[in-house]
């Protein structure tokens, strides 16, 4: 990840509808850089407010529309894990609305648990469906899943 995240930065009105240094249109890359806005706070790093799109993310939908490399991976982490200590820690989990990206979760856990049915190919978050798509085991047989190595390692379906 290169270049500070959270630099709240509005460009002017020229810097969004101009040109780049060798002459060429933005206008593509702007809508492209407001696409992966709304895909980044909807899909891949989700607020409290689900309908809202946060100034931080500007930076970083700038940056990839561009064409510079961002890893996603340690912030999609820490939303992931500050999502789950939300729940962990509720005196009342059921009545706490996280909001964290749970799809990569279910992506994990149906490729090295085999928790889930596989439905497409492709990346490993789209290969499986969600909660609907999950099978269910009972108390034994999750124990065994989880506390054997070989279930993880995919040697055993």
């Amino acid at each position: 990840m290169t270049g500070c995240l959270y630099d709240e930065v509005v460009p002017s009105a020229i810097e969004l509808t101009g040109a780049d240094e060798k002459g060429g249109n933005l206008k593509e890359e702007v809508y492209l850089a407001a696409y992966l806005v709304c895909w980044l706070c909807t899909f891949v790093l989700p607020g409290k407010d689900v309908n809202s799109i946060r100034q931080s993310t500007f930076k970083m939908a700038s940056m990839m529309a561009s064409g510079r490399r961002v890893s996603l991976a340690i912030l999609v982490l820490a939303s992931i894990h500050e999502g789950l200590n939300t729940i962990a820690t509720s005196s009342r989990p059921t009545r706490t609305s996280p909001s964290f990206p749970v799809h990569f979760v279910y992506a994990w856990l149906a490729s090295y648990f085999k928790t889930h049915y596989p439905v497409l190919r492709g990346p490993k978050m789209t290969r499986f469906s969600g909660e609907g798509g999950a099978k269910y085991y009972d108390v034994q047989e999750a124990r065994k899943r989880i506390h054997k190595a070989r279930f993880v390692l995919g040697l055993a379906t």
